[in-house]
């Protein structure tokens, strides 16, 4: 039957041809059905211990729908609630229904465990030493901190716009100065210290304000894109190992107002000088260094004429480039044996030896010929391999390799 309205008409007619009608319409409506598919939505699908969630939902055709858990009925075809102090994760269902039937939808709601609280940053100490000199003179402000994030510490007045938890700052000074080192954590508190150096026993001004440390995010990455190049540069800053070009202090390469203000960079394997950057970026080819643990310093040198020093021991591992140098190695001494052998048998062919069967010798002799000068090629490859020269940049580098720290039995 098609929906809508249909008119029925009866017409009656008696023998004289009159005729009486009487009409009659039927409305045609569609049988009724099952709600639809209830549209079922929660503010958040995970939320922390104790936090609350919000939902909403909605299902044509339906004259009531209940929640559960929580057994929220909600009257007609929509509705929203709040679920206050969830402790655990679980699965809610709506469930929405008509004379017809009934249909349902799921919402997971992820809980998770609050997070540790961060803890406040310290710092541990703040020295200048000496606290008093004559003009001219240098000083060594030395500090320590904790609960500090990467690079998350200021030293003003100066070029440490960011610097480490752990460092110092040489300076040079021909009147009385106050410096105040700020530091900051995860969470963004922030704590200052000050500490002041007289110069021919004037007392000094008043301690700088703070200043927060500009540290940009990817100074606690384990790796930092290298501005100029792909290569990635590990950051010693964060792990136990680095490889490749590498940088102690990872604000030398992430802060870019701190690069700017840069001189030069020495980095020392333990009292030794094993290089000298003097563009960005400001970072150590490990590759200088056999495999093995070091007590690296990283000591930069600003255009104001302070410099800053931070110490770590960190171990050097580079086995992938040292096989790929290998390959290398061996694809160098490929030409030399091909045309070596090239050599011994052009020669017998000339002499007319191979036509009566004496080749074989002589063959032989160039073939033994050919190995020595491959073992002396390997030899001298190894050599190579094993000392490597520095970079143009590092004027004052040792080109002999610095071997690791030796470990007491």
């Amino acid at each position: 039957t098609t929906i809508g309205t249909k008119t029925y008409t009866l017409v009656c007619y008696n023998t004289a041809v009159q005729s009486v009608s009487k009409s009659l319409s039927i409305n045609v409506i569609p049988a009724p059905t099952k709600p639809t598919n209830p549209i079922f939505t929660a503010s958040a699908d995970t939320i922390q211990t104790g936090g609350t969630v919000n939902f909403a939902w909605s299902s044509t055709g339906a004259d009531s729908c209940t929640l559960v858990p929580g057994g929220i009925v909600s009257r007609g075809n929509k509705g929203t609630t709040s679920v206050n102090n969830l402790s655990a994760t679980t699965t809610f269902t709506i469930t929405c229904k008509n004379t017809v039937g009934s249909v349902s939808a799921t919402k997971v709601i992820t809980v998770t465990s609050a997070p540790a609280p961060v803890a406040n940053p310290v710092i541990i100490s703040l020295i200048a030493s000496p606290e008093s000199i004559t003009s001219g003179q240098t000083s060594v402000i030395n500090w320590s901190t904790t609960g500090v994030k990467v690079s998350g510490c200021s030293l003003v007045p100066g070029s440490l716009t960011s610097a480490s938890g752990v460092g110092q700052s040489t300076v040079t000074l021909t009147a009385s100065t106050s410096y105040t080192l700020t530091c900051v954590n995860s969470a963004g508190v922030s704590v200052s210290k000050s500490v002041s150096i007289k110069v021919d026993n004037k007392t000094a001004p008043a301690a700088p304000a703070p200043s927060t440390p500009s540290t940009s995010k990817s100074a606690a990455d384990s790796e930092i894109e290298n501005k100029n190049s792909a290569e990635k540069i590990s950051n010693g800053s964060v792990n136990s190992t680095i490889s490749g070009l590498a940088t102690i202090d990872s604000s030398n390469v992430t802060d870019d107002k701190r690069e700017e203000s840069i001189t030069y960079v020495e980095y020392y394997a333990g009292e030794k000088l094993i290089q000298k950057v003097t563009k960005a970026p400001f970072v150590l080819d490990t590759k200088l260094l056999k495999n093995g643990s070091y007590t690296i310093t990283e000591r930069t040198y600003f255009i104001d004429g302070t410099q800053s020093e931070v110490t770590k021991v960190l171990g050097v591992s580079n086995q992938a480039a040292q096989v790929a140098g290998a390959k290398d190695g061996f694809k160098n001494l490929a030409a030399p044996v091909s045309i070596g052998l090239l050599v011994a048998l052009t020669v017998a062919v000339v002499a007319g030896i191979i036509t009566r069967r004496r080749w074989l010798p002589i063959l032989a002799s160039g073939i033994s010929s050919v190995k020595t000068r491959f073992s002396e090629k390997a030899t001298k490859q190894t050599k190579k391999d094993e000392h490597p020269a520095t970079d143009e940049s590092q004027t004052d580098a040792d080109s002999v390799i610095i071997r690791p720290d030796k470990k007491d039995d």
